[in-house]
């Protein structure tokens, strides 16, 4: 998964190493 609606919040995937975590703050930011 990389592409989840936001091409930073893919950036933040890779370095979290976690996307379900990133997912979750993704959805916060918006």
């Amino acid at each position: 998964p990389g592409p989840t609606g936001a091409p930073e919040g893919s950036e933040v995937k890779m370095d979290d190493g976690n996307p379900d975590v990133v997912v979750e703050v993704v959805n916060s930011d918006v």
